[in-house]
């Protein structure tokens, strides 16, 4: 599980390398599964994280935790 939020530098940093690892070993089986959680009140706009995964080639599923619900 990848948690993250639109606009954290870390996770801007990281992204290609998971993107990268979801891809190179999906035959193996490995499935990543983004979770974003947002930080700031601008960052709960579902259209926005969507533009974010496509402008970023995010290449696996990504579930919105607007709610804070997910738990690892």
């Amino acid at each position: 599980m990848d948690f993250w939020t639109r606009t954290s530098i870390n996770r801007l940093r990281a992204q290609p390398y998971i993107r990268a690892w979801s891809h190179a070993c999906r035959s193996d089986g490995l499935v990543v599964i983004g979770v974003h959680t947002p930080e700031f009140s601008f960052e709960h706009e579902i259209d926005r994280v969507r533009r974010a995964t496509t402008e970023r080639e995010i290449n696996y599923p990504v579930v919105i935790d607007n709610d804070y619900g997910v738990r690892f």
